[in-house]
């Protein structure tokens, strides 16, 4: 994906009905998202067999959309883990999303700006985008830099979605968060141990746990055997709640996988980036007993998932 600039030309009319604009940024989302749900518990590994599935349209529809409307995409290209860096990667299916609006005669355009996961660089690429006359902002991005990013938003007078940031207490009225507040998080992930029926329960970085025992060990620890072998004993029942950005938390992953610890893993929601995935192959890790907050399911068979990926299919082969 390119960042763009600046843009200048033809823009849709300014007085779009707000509902539309949130509607068209909505159907980009979905499909950026890939049919999943977002603020809940997922298993990662793939199950075997399954049943059919009726047959889903491929075009989408919003309803009555101007020609040519303008959305604006935010993404970080940045070295920082914290802010951003290898979320990009979860804007690729936009152009699937955009030719599956075309199909059913609905022109989108986009124009995508890097905010460099900065509160500068966020107001930078807000400018940018309001200056490019667009209806509303999908930013694919997370990170404190994020708030620079909405305050910015509700300056210009822009919607904005953000499907991988936590929202705050306090935030603009025209913004949307995907990831729920962090209470919620910490309610979400106490919730799947008790589910889990998890004991013991190891904690790996800073993880916040409503009224749950945990035992706290660091990274270097999980290479100890001996350690390692004393916690969880003869339990089937132990869980490894990991909270660190997503290189660390794939390579603590690993090292658990590597010593064979007989434990289910959860995550936070940093596993939602699209590089937490590619990571996980590229070492080729086990995905089995993984559990991860916001991240779709990896065989969901929904009609959205299945109308995303036989859209990636035609669009791949379409002559247009």
């Amino acid at each position: 994906m390119q960042e763009v600039k600046n843009s200048k030309g033809d823009s849709a009319p300014k007085n779009c009905h707000f509902v539309i604009k949130i509607a068209v940024i909505g159907v980009l989302l979905a499909t950026v998202l890939g049919g999943g749900t977002v603020a809940a518990w997922h298993y990662l590994s793939p199950a075997a067999g399954g049943t059919g599935t009726a047959a889903v349209k491929v075009e989408q529809t919003v309803g009555s959309v101007p020609d040519g409307l303008k959305i604006g995409i935010v993404v970080s290209y940045t070295d920082n883990p914290a802010e951003g860096r290898g979320y990009d990667g979860n804007a690729e299916g936009i152009s699937i999303a955009k030719w599956r609006l075309f199909q059913a005669g609905t022109n989108v355009k986009t124009i995508v700006v890097s905010d460099q996961g900065s509160d500068s660089g966020a107001q930078e690429a807000i400018a940018k985008l309001a200056d490019a006359n667009v209806a509303g902002v999908l930013a694919i991005t997370n990170g404190d830099h994020t708030k620079a990013l909405t305050d910015a938003a509700q300056d210009a007078n822009l919607p904005i979605i953000l499907p991988y940031a936590q929202s705050r207490a306090e935030h603009s009225t025209q913004a949307w968060y995907g990831m729920g507040q962090k209470k919620q998080h910490v309610g979400a992930i106490t919730e799947a141990l008790k589910t889990l029926q998890c004991s013991p329960i190891i904690s790996v970085g800073n993880t916040q746990l409503q009224r749950q025992e945990k035992v706290k060990i660091t990274p270097e620890e999980i290479a100890d055997n001996d350690k390692m072998g004393k916690l969880i004993g003869t339990s089937r029942n132990a869980c490894i709640v990991i909270t660190a950005d997503t290189k660390q938390t794939v390579n603590i992953i690993s090292k658990i996988k590597m010593r064979s610890v007989n434990a289910k893993i959860l995550v936070a929601s940093n596993a939602a980036n699209a590089s937490f995935r590619d990571m996980l192959v590229d070492q080729n890790v086990d995905s089995r007993d993984i559990y991860a907050l916001g991240t779709p399911e990896a065989t969901a068979k929904t009609a959205a998932a299945i109308g995303f990926e036989e859209a990636k299919t035609l669009m791949q082969t379409d002559s247009k």
